[in-house]
C-alpha cells in the first residue's frame, strides 16, 4: 500500500503514517497483557460507555448515538459490540471480585441493549454470533452438540415468530389492525402505489363494517372520522400479496385543530427492515467494482480519491473493505489482505481462541458495509478487526518464542484465554 502511493494521481504521502499507526497498534496488542490492564483499569470502561451518551444526543434520536467516536449510530454500534464481547470474554475488571462481577454484568447489559438501540443491522447480526460462540467455547462436547440441536430448532421457530408479528407478515392481500381513536379524530389511509383495483378500507367498532370515504382519488387517500372514543378495527385489502405492507400503505391520524400524526404500526424498527440493497450499497459496490476493473492489478494507489455517483449526489468511499482494498491496491493488495485475514482466522481456530475468532468474523462483517480503506479508516473497526488480528499475532509469537523454565525449554500452554 505504501508503494502504491507512488502511482496515485495525486499522492498524499502524509497518509502513509496511517500504515505505521495500524502496524504499531497490531504489534502493541500482541505484546500487551490485557488481563492485567483490565484488572487495573477495567473499572473505567463503564463511565466510558455512559459518558458519551450524556455529552452527545444520546436517547434524543431514533437511533442511539453519543459524542466523539460514538457520534454516528453505526460507529456507536461497533464500539458497543466490542464492549459486549469484552464483558463476556473477560471476568476481572477490578482487584475486588465482587466489584469486578458487578462491573462485568452491568457493562454487558448496557452494551447489549445499546447495540440494539443503535439499530445498526450489521452489529445486531453479530450479537447472537458472539454470544453463541462464547457459549460453545465454555461447554463440553456433549453440551455443545445439544446447543447446536437447540439452535437448529430455535431458528425456524424464530423465523415463524418473526413472520407472524406486526412488523413482518406472511405474503397476504389482507391487513388487519386495531387502532385507538378519540371522538372527532380523523383516520387517513394512503396507498403509496395507487391502483385502480384498490378497494376502499373498512373500519368498524361494534356494528357492521363501513367503507372509508375516498378523499383524494388521484393519490388514493381514504378518510374516516370517529364518532366516539374507542378501539376500531381497520381492514385493508391490497391489490397483490406482500410481506412488507409498510411499502404500500401509510396511516395518519388528525385530531381536531391538530396536524397530521403518522402511525408507525407499519414501519418496523430499522433492525427488522429487510433491504436487499443495504441502503443503496449494492449500487455503490457495483460502481466502485467497475472503477477497479479499469486498473485491476495495481489499483489507483493508496489514498486516491474518486467520487462514486449515487442519486443526485456522490459518496467518497465504497462502504466495503474488500472492494476498497482492491480499488486502492488492485488484485495484489486484495490477495495480501485476504492472506492476512485467513492467517488470523487460522491462528485463532483452536478452541481456546474461539471468542477472538468470533470477534474477527464480526469485524469482517461490519467492515463489509462501512468505509473502504484498512489503513486510513477513522471508524472503530480497530476494535473489531485489528484487536483480534493483534491477538492472532500474539498466538503466533507464543508458538515461535518458547519459554525457558529451569533447565528445560517448553512452549507456553494453550490455556483458556478467558479470565
Amino acid at each position: 500500500m505504501a508503494l502504491s502511493s507512488s502511482w496515485a494521481q495525486i499522492p498524499e504521502y502524509k497518509n502513509l503514517k496511517s500504515i505505521c499507526y495500524v502496524i504499531i497498534f497490531i504489534i502493541g496488542i500482541s505484546l500487551i497483557d490485557e488481563i492485567n490492564v483490565l484488572k487495573k483499569w477495567g473499572f473505567l470502561i463503564l463511565p466510558g460507555i455512559i459518558l458519551p451518551l450524556f455529552l452527545g444526543e444520546g436517547f434524543s434520536r431514533s437511533r442511539l448515538s453519543g459524542y466523539g467516536p460514538t457520534e454516528h449510530p453505526l460507529y456507536a454500534g461497533q464500539i458497543y459490540l466490542f464492549f459486549t464481547w469484552l464483558f463476556l470474554n473477560y471476568r476481572e475488571f477490578h482487584t475486588q471480585p465482587n466489584i469486578s462481577k458487578l462491573i462485568r454484568w452491568t457493562g454487558f447489559l448496557l452494551s447489549f441493549v445499546a447495540c440494539y438501540m443503535t439499530q445498526s443491522r450489521s452489529v445486531i447480526v453479530c450479537l447472537p454470533l458472539i454470544i453463541f460462540v462464547f457459549s460453545l467455547q465454555n461447554m463440553s462436547k456433549i453440551h455443545r452438540l445439544k446447543s447446536l440441536a437447540v439452535l437448529a430448532v430455535a431458528l425456524p421457530l424464530s423465523a415463524l415468530f418473526a413472520f407472524n408479528n406486526q412488523w413482518i407478515t406472511l405474503p397476504s392481500h389482507n391487513i388487519d389492525y386495531q387502532i385507538n381513536l378519540d371522538e372527532g379524530e380523523a383516520l387517513l389511509v394512503k396507498f403509496r402505489k395507487p391502483d385502480k383495483s384498490i378497494a376502499a378500507p373498512t373500519i368498524k367498532r361494534n356494528s357492521d363494517p363501513i367503507e372509508m370515504i375516498l378523499q383524494d382519488s388521484g393519490q388514493k387517500i381514504f378518510r374516516f372520522t370517529a364518532k366516539e372514543n374507542g378501539t376500531y378495527n381497520l381492514k385493508i385489502k391490497l391489490s397483490k400479496k406482500t410481506s412488507t405492507p409498510w411499502a404500500y400503505v401509510t396511516i395518519n391520524t388528525r385530531k381536531l385543530n391538530k396536524k397530521l400524526e403518522p402511525l408507525d404500526i407499519f414501519t418496523p424498527p430499522r433492525a427488522f427492515q429487510l433491504d436487499p440493497t443495504h441502503n443503496q450499497r449494492t449500487s455503490i459496490w457495483k460502481t466502485r467494482f467497475n472503477q477497479w476493473m479499469e486498473k485491476p492489478f495495481f489499483g489507483y494507489g493508496f489514498s486516491h480519491h474518486l467520487p462514486i455517483p449515487i442519486g443526485k449526489g456522490y459518496v467518497n468511499d465504497s462502504h466495503n473493505f474488500f472492494i476498497g482494498t482492491a480499488f486502492h491496491g488492485g488484485l495484489v493488495a486484495l490477495l495480501l489482505y485476504l492472506g492476512l485475514l485467513f492467517s488470523s482466522l487460522y491462528r485463532l481456530s483452536p478452541k481456546n481462541y474461539w471468542s477472538f475468532l468470533a470477534l474477527l468474523i464480526c469485524g469482517i462483517i461490519t467492515t463489509s458495509f462501512d468505509d473502504e480503506n484498512f489503513f486510513t479508516s477513522t471508524r472503530p473497526h480497530w476494535l473489531l478487526l485489528l484487536f483480534p488480528i493483534g491477538q492472532a499475532l500474539k498466538v503466533e509469537l507464543a508458538e515461535r518464542m518458547p519459554l525457558t523454565v529451569g533447565p528445560h525449554t517448553k512452549s507456553p500452554p494453550h490455556g483458556n484465554q478467558t479470565v
